[in-house]
């Protein structure tokens, strides 16, 4: 609103405000261009790393199993 525009108006000098603004904008454009994909990219990435994470504790539980029957079967091979 108007009213709220006035209480945050600032006296400052113009020519140091200009000098800011010129500041501003080169590091805006030193940020170089935005990637407007990056939160669809970001979903897929997600999603391909928590896939492979299951596949992973997949393999260690099965290599636990395995590790399991090979210690049983060489206790009953002693036996």
């Amino acid at each position: 609103t108007f009213e709220y525009a006035q209480s945050q108006k600032a006296d400052i000098d113009i020519v140091e405000a200009r000098k800011q603004v010129v500041v501003l904008r080169q590091e805006i454009s030193s940020l170089g261009n935005v990637n407007l994909d990056a939160p669809q990219e970001y979903k897929e990435v997600s999603e391909r790393f928590e896939f492979l994470s299951k596949q992973r504790d997949d393999l260690i539980a099965a290599k636990d199993k395995i590790l399991e029957a090979i210690d049983e079967m060489d206790d009953i091979m002693v036996k």
